[in-house]
Formats: C-alpha cells, sequence, structure tokens
C-alpha cells in the first residue's frame, strides 16, 4: 500500500525526543538486551526498569507462562503461518460493494478497538491520506471509537458495530470491502488475574473478528473449533 520512507529506528527516536521534549540524538539499537537498557540520548533519562520484555523470554517463563511471541519460546512465525499470511496479503485486490473482486472498486482498511486506538489511528490516516505513495483504491477508516472494549465490542449486538457502519457509509464503502483491520484493544480494570484475563481477552479478540468477518467461513470453522 505504501513504501517506507524512514527505518522504525529513526522513527521511535524521534518520538520519544518529541515526547521528552529533547531533540532527538542517536537512534536507540534495534534489540536491546534487558542488561543493557536503551541509551538516554534520544530525550528521556531513564528508558529500562531492567525488566524482561516478554518477547526476549525466549523459554523462560513468566508466572508460568513461557515466553516469546509463538510456540516454544520463538519469536520466528511458522512457516505455515508465514506463508498463508502472505497469501492472504497477495489476494487483496479492488473490490465493489458486494466484495467481488473489480479493478475499479475500493479495498478498506479500517480500525477496530477503544480511545487510545482511535487517538493513534486517526494521526496515522491524516498521515497516510496525504501520502502520495498511498494506492489510490485504498481507503482508511477509522471504526475505532472512545470506551469501546474488547468485552463490548465481542458482543454482535453492540453498538459500536452499528457506528463502524455509519463511518464506512459515509466513507463511501462497505464492510464487504474491507480486507484488512488495525486491532488495539484491553478491558477496563480486569480483576481476574494472570493468565485468566490473558484468555479472557483472546477470546474476545476473536469473537470480534468473527463478529466482523462473519462471511468468512474459514475464520468462523476455526473460531467454533477452538
Amino acid at each position: 500500500m505504501m513504501r517506507a520512507r524512514r527505518s522504525w529506528s529513526s522513527v521511535v527516536a524521534a518520538a520519544l525526543a518529541a515526547a521528552c521534549g529533547s531533540p532527538p540524538g542517536p537512534a536507540a539499537p534495534a534489540s536491546p538486551s534487558a542488561s543493557a537498557p536503551v541509551s538516554s540520548a534520544v530525550g528521556c533519562a531513564r528508558t529500562s526498569v531492567g525488566l524482561t520484555p516478554l518477547s526476549d523470554l525466549g523459554t523462560g517463563t513468566y508466572k508460568g507462562q513461557i515466553g516469546g511471541l509463538y510456540p516454544n519460546g520463538s519469536n520466528v512465525r511458522p512457516g505455515a503461518h508465514e506463508a498463508e499470511g502472505l497469501a492472504r496479503a497477495r489476494a487483496i485486490v479492488p473490490m465493489d460493494r458486494d466484495g467481488r473482486s473489480d479493478p475499479r472498486g475500493r479495498y478498506v482498511l479500517a480500525s477496530l478497538g477503544m480511545s487510545n486506538t482511535t487517538q493513534e489511528f486517526s494521526v496515522f490516516k491524516t498521515m497516510a491520506d496525504a501520502d502520495a505513495l498511498r494506492d489510490p483504491h485504498l481507503t482508511i477508516v477509522d471504526g475505532a471509537q472512545g470506551g469501546q472494549t474488547a468485552q463490548l465490542w465481542s458482543s454482535a449486538g453492540c453498538p459500536c458495530w452499528t457506528t463502524l457502519g455509519d463511518r464506512l457509509t459515509s466513507a463511501g464503502v462497505t464492510a464487504a470491502q474491507v480486507s484488512v483491520v488495525w486491532i488495539k484493544e484491553a478491558d477496563a480494570n480486569p480483576t481476574s488475574g494472570w493468565p485468566a484475563h490473558a484468555r479472557t481477552l483472546q477470546d474476545e479478540l476473536a469473537a470480534m473478528l468473527l463478529a466482523f468477518f462473519r462471511t468468512d467461513t474459514t475464520a468462523r470453522a476455526w473460531y467454533l473449533a477452538r
């Protein structure tokens, strides 16, 4: 959809500098270790509390749960997962209002989530819409809404879905043209502890996707078989 113009490290360095009110310094190391905090040259006097990120735990554990982003403490996507993601990405094409391939149609990137999500995504949308390299077939819609937690979105009867539909309509597109969703979610003041609430949130996120992509029989079959 768009080509990156700056490295992520330079973007993060600039963002940290702006947040701390200091001019940006040298970019921080891409993968700092827990024992070597990120340099404070980017503007913050304290950039680490010395704890190991879950993604750096490897086969270590946090409260009995193994680290890593993927099974067995790995941060490398399994081959089948990678291949499926790439295949789905390559299959994204402009569509008509009923979701059928149409070279004159549109495809949509939409956000789902809460207040933090809409605050971040609305800035991204403004920047992306102004980017001359953006695919002219792409429509970006901020569907995230303040106060709409994962628990609320996970119900197909949530008014948040109606609001999302209204925003898609205002943008001149339909839900059938949505190809990608940006999700950032949480629940307000969870009390069930770790890992119980993490599993609850996992189920709520799956239910959100099921509610949105309810015509995707593959996603529905996966969810119902869990």
